[in-house]
C-alpha cells in the first residue's frame, strides 16, 4: 500500500490542517511514479474540495430555509437626532471682562450655585446662561455679535429614545407594504422560472461538476474601481452578478441569495479581502468599498440588486448584515454597536441595526433567523486611516507661545479628508480615539515634536493647547455646515473653521500621540472640552480645575477658551458638572 493511499484512509481521523501538511510531506518524500498515482492524488484533492464546499453549503442551506419561512414585520425606531448646535456665537478669551464684573443691572438670568467650586447635586438644575454671558461680554467690550441665523439654538435637545424590547411587536403593514406571506399566486409566478416542485422541505443545493469548474476556473471579467483616488481591479464572473427575478418578495430575495451562493463568488471575495488588508480599511471602509463595487458592477441597474449584492458579500465576509423590504424597495441593515446620528435604526434580538436609507418610517419585513457564519458587528473605529495615495495639501497655523511667534505648515491628505466626509455622523468617543493619515502624522511630528522636546509636561501641554486654539477660526456648525457635524482630527487640519468639540478631538489626538498621555472628553449641554490625566511628571495644583475618573485625576484643558492654559475653565461653565466621554480602547 502506498503512503498516499494510507494517508487517504486516515483522512477522517485527521484535522484538515494536519492532513494537508502530511499530504505535502508525503509527496515531497516520494519520487515521481506512474501517472495513475498522480491522477489518484488529483481525485483525492477534488474530493477534499467537494467535501469542504458541502460543509459550507450546509450552513447556506439552513439560511435559505430561514429565508423561506415567514418574514416578520419590524417597526423602525425613532432616528437618533443629531445634537443641536446650541453653542455660543462668540467664544470668550482669558483677557475678556468676566461676567461677574458687569454692571449690577444686567445680572445673568440663572444665578450660579452658591459654592462655585462644587458640582450641582443630583436633581439640581444647572445654569444655562452661556449665550447670555457671551452677549454681556460683547456689550462690555463694545463688540456686536453677528446677526442671528436660523438655527435650532432655541430648541431643547431631544433625549435619546429608549431601545424597544428585543422582540418588537408585530405591526400591520402600511399601505404598499407586502403582506406577512407572499401570496400563493405571487409565489407560484416567482418560482415558475426555476421549475421547482412545491414541497414543504427545502431542496438540497446541487454541487454539479460545472459549478465545481466555475469555482476553480480563472475569472473572466474585471471591474475597475477608483476608491478615493486608489485604482483597484476586481475579477469576477457574470454568474456572481445575478439579476433580481420577478416581483420583489421574500421569494425573489431568496432566489437572488441562492444564485449568489451557487456562483463563483469566493475568488472575488478573496481578492476583496486582500485589497482590504493592503488599503488598511476599517469595517466602515470595507462596507463603503463593497457598496461602491456593487454600484460599479450593476451600473444603472436597479438599486435593489446593488443592495442585495452588498448584503450577500457582507454576510460572506462574516458580518451579520440583514435586508428588509417594503413595497418595491430593499433596505440594507448594518449591525453597529456605536451610535450614529441621523440614521433610522431598529433592534432585532438585542442587536441594533442601522438602516442605510435616507428616510423611512413605520415598519418593514425581514427574516427572523441569521446565517450561522455571519455574526460580526461593524466597529466604527478609525484609529488609523486607510492608505490613500494623494498629493498632500498644507495650511499655515500661526500662534504665539511664551512670547515667541510660531508659523507652522500643517499637512493633510485630501483623499483621507474625502473619505472621512463620507463617514456617518458618529459620537465623540469615536472621534476622540481616531487617528490621522500618514501624511498628517508625519507633518505634525516634524513641526510640533521639536517644539515640545525638552519641555516640562505642563509646558508641553500648554504649547499643544495654544496650537489648537489658533489652528482654526471659531464658527458654529450651524453656520458652517447648516447642521451639527463633528469633525475628525484630519478634517480639522484641512478646514479654516471649527467649534469646541472639533478642537477637543484634535487636541485629544495630539496629546495621545505626541505626549503619550491619557485623556477624557468633557461635555456640557453647550460646550465640549478635554481633560488630561495627571501623573508621570504632571501634577495638579490647587488652582487647577480637575475631574476624577475611575480614581484617577484629570486636569481640564480647554482648546476653545482662547488664551487659557492647563487647568483653566470658562467662567460661563464654572461649577457645572460635565459628562465624561471615555475613549474607545
Amino acid at each position: 500500500m502506498s503512503a498516499s493511499w494510507s494517508l487517504r484512509c486516515r483522512s477522517d481521523c485527521l484535522s484538515p490542517g494536519l492532513l494537508a501538511f502530511l499530504l505535502v510531506a508525503s509527496t515531497l518524500l516520494l519520487p515521481p511514479r506512474v501517472a495513475a498515482q498522480e491522477n489518484d492524488y488529483e481525485e483525492w484533492l477534488r474530493q477534499q474540495r467537494q467535501e469542504y464546499k458541502q460543509f459550507l453549503n450546509e450552513q447556506d442551506k439552513a439560511f435559505l430555509t430561514f429565508l423561506k419561512k415567514e418574514w416578520t414585520s419590524v417597526r423602525v425606531d425613532t432616528t437618533a437626532a443629531s445634537p443641536i448646535d446650541n453653542k455660543p456665537r462668540r467664544i470668550p478669551r482669558v483677557d475678556d471682562t468676566p461676567p461677574e464684573a458687569l454692571p449690577a443691572e444686567e445680572p445673568p438670568r440663572n444665578e450660579p450655585p452658591s459654592d462655585p467650586g462644587s458640582f450641582p447635586q443630583d436633581g439640581e438644575e444647572q445654569p444655562d446662561d452661556m449665550e447670555e454671558a457671551i452677549d454681556q461680554l460683547d456689550a462690555a467690550t463694545g463688540e456686536q455679535p453677528p446677526p442671528e441665523l436660523p438655527s435650532a439654538s432655541e430648541e431643547t435637545p431631544p433625549s435619546e429614545s429608549t431601545p424597544p424590547d428585543e422582540q418588537p411587536p408585530e405591526n400591520p403593514p402600511s399601505p404598499g407594504e407586502p403582506s406577512s406571506e407572499d401570496s400563493p399566486s405571487e409565489q407560484q409566478s416567482a418560482e415558475a422560472p426555476r421549475s421547482e416542485t412545491p414541497s414543504s422541505e427545502e431542496p438540497p443545493l446541487e454541487n454539479s461538476a460545472p459549478g465545481e469548474e466555475a469555482e476553480t476556473a480563472p475569472l473572466n471579467r474585471e471591474a475597475s474601481l477608483s476608491f478615493f483616488g486608489v485604482s483597484t481591479t476586481v475579477p469576477y464572473e457574470a454568474a456572481s452578478v445575478p439579476s433580481l427575478e420577478g416581483t420583489l418578495s421574500k421569494s425573489s430575495i431568496r432566489r437572488f441569495w441562492e444564485t449568489m451562493g451557487k456562483g463563483p463568488y469566493r475568488p472575488t471575495l478573496d481578492v476583496l479581502q486582500k485589497q482590504r488588508e493592503e488599503l488598511g480599511l476599517s469595517d466602515w471602509g470595507y462596507y463603503l468599498y463593497l457598496k461602491d463595487l456593487g454600484a460599479q458592477l450593476y451600473g444603472d441597474a436597479s438599486s435593489n440588486e446593488r443592495v442585495l449584492w452588498t448584503w450577500f458579500m457582507m454576510m460572506k465576509s462574516g458580518y451579520a448584515a440583514r435586508v428588509g423590504y417594503r413595497g418595491s424597495e430593499v433596505v440594507l441593515m448594518l449591525p453597529v454597536d456605536q451610535k450614529i446620528f441621523g440614521w433610522p435604526q431598529m433592534h432585532i434580538d438585542g442587536q441594533r441595526y442601522y438602516l442605510v436609507v435616507e428616510s423611512i418610517s413605520g415598519s418593514l419585513r425581514t427574516y427572523k433567523e441569521q446565517h450561522a457564519e455571519a455574526d460580526g458587528v461593524l466597529r466604527l473605529d478609525e484609529g488609523s486611516l486607510p492608505a490613500f495615495e494623494a498629493t498632500p495639501k498644507r495650511r499655515t497655523v500661526a500662534f504665539t507661545f511664551q512670547d515667541k511667534r510660531h508659523e507652522l505648515e500643517v499637512a493633510y491628505n485630501p483623499a483621507a479628508v474625502d473619505y472621512l466626509q463620507a463617514y456617518p455622523n458618529v459620537d465623540l468617543n469615536v472621534l476622540m480615539s481616531a487617528g490621522v493619515s500618514s501624511t498628517a502624522r508625519t507633518g505634525l511630528e516634524e513641526t510640533l515634536q521639536p517644539l515640545i522636546k525638552g519641555r516640562a509636561p505642563r509646558a508641553s501641554l500648554n504649547l499643544l493647547l495654544t496650537f489648537v486654539q489658533f489652528a482654526t477660526d471659531y464658527k458654529r456648525d450651524q453656520e458652517h455646515f447648516g447642521e451639527e457635524r463633528y469633525l475628525f482630527p484630519e478634517e480639522s487640519l484641512a478646514t479654516d473653521y471649527s467649534d469646541c468639540e472639533d478642537r477637543a478631538v484634535l487636541l485629544a489626538y495630539l496629546v495621545r500621540t505626541l505626549l503619550g498621555r491619557e485623556v477624557v472628553g468633557l461635555k456640557w449641554p453647550r460646550h465640549v472640552a478635554l481633560a488630561v490625566r495627571a501623573g508621570n511628571g504632571l501634577e495638579s495644583t490647587n488652582d487647577d480645575r480637575t475631574v476624577t475618573v475611575d480614581g484617577a485625576t484629570y486636569i481640564f484643558a480647554d482648546p476653545t477658551y482662547i488664551g487659557s492654559s492647563l487647568g483653566m475653565e470658562m467662567p460661563i461653565i464654572e461649577g457645572q458638572a460635565p459628562e465624561i466621554i471615555t475613549l474607545g480602547r
